[in-house]
C-alpha cells in the first residue's frame, strides 16, 4: 500500500481516521497495521494490501 493513500481511508465500521502502525518507513509499505483512531479497530496491511472488512464480514464468506 502506498502511504500517500492513508489520508484517503476511513474505517468501514465508523468512518475514524486510520494510523499505520508496525510498519516500516517506506513508501509503499508491504505489511503492518492500520488502527482506527475513533474506535479502536486493528485491521492488517498484507502483502501491500489493507483489509478492510467489517468485523463479522471476514467469518461465513461464501467464495
Amino acid at each position: 500500500m502506498r502511504r500517500d493513500l492513508l489520508p484517503l481511508l476511513a474505517c468501514p465500521d465508523c468512518r475514524g481516521g486510520l494510523v499505520m502502525e508496525g510498519a516500516d518507513e517506506a513508501a509503499v509499505v508491504q505489511s503492518g497495521t492500520l488502527k482506527c483512531t475513533a474506535c479502536g479497530n486493528v485491521f492488517p496491511i498484507e502483502e501491500g494490501i489493507p483489509r478492510l472488512l467489517p468485523k463479522g464480514k471476514i467469518e461465513g464468506r461464501s467464495r
